[in-house]
């Protein structure tokens, strides 16, 4: 039995270090590490914490991010970009007013993600939260059918609270309401949005 294992050690140990070497090369390329990339949009989190301080933030960087993928390659081809999540949560922003994005995939913990770019962190702008009221003007658009002209135009309601940055606000001269008359006949309602 003792000599089983003490002739042709060598050859015996080298034929078990070429079996190994052969089950990596067979384990890596029946299934071997791919990657790829993914774009996608960034969900903020926790933004009504910013509205209760009375502040209203705007998106500077960072609203979409492109992720490089790292798996084997049979999980990488049935991955797409909606098995991820990216989230930045601005109630940690920190004092530059810059929040982590952090990604997950949902499908799978079996990936390595990293974000492509410079575009690693959120990056907002604060502005006081002001409300101003405005009143709608309607934009008569078109012409009547013939013999017929377009009378006073009625808005219900017609004063509109609008809510936002204070700079962004402040440039709103008017508010309007766009309604398409051409072909009219008679009185008639249609539902419009307002647009500053």
């Amino acid at each position: 039995m003792k000599k089983l294992f003490t002739e042709n050690i060598g050859l015996k140990l080298g034929s078990v270090a070429i079996a190994v070497i052969l089950w990596i090369l067979v384990v890596y390329t029946y299934d071997p590490v791919a990657t790829t990339n993914f774009t996608l949009g960034v969900d903020i989190i926790n933004g009504d914490s910013i509205a209760s301080s009375g502040k209203v933030y705007e998106i500077i960087e960072g609203d979409t991010i492109t992720i490089r993928v790292k798996a084997n390659a049979s999980l990488i081809k049935n991955l797409k970009a909606s098995d991820f999540k990216a989230t930045a949560d601005v109630s940690k922003l920190s004092p530059t007013y810059h929040a982590n994005i952090d990604v997950i995939c949902t499908k799978s913990d079996n990936v390595e993600i990293n974000i492509v770019g410079s575009a690693k962190l959120l990056a907002v702008k604060l502005e006081d939260l002001v409300s101003k009221q405005f009143p709608i003007t309607v934009d008569k658009v078109g012409d009547p059918e013939a013999g017929y002209y377009v009378g006073e135009a009625i808005v219900k309601p017609n004063l509109i609270t609008v809510s936002g940055g204070k700079k962004s606000v402040e440039k709103i001269s008017v508010v309007k309401v766009r309604t398409d008359v051409n072909g009219a006949y008679s009185s008639f309602y249609v539902d419009g949005k307002p647009k500053a």
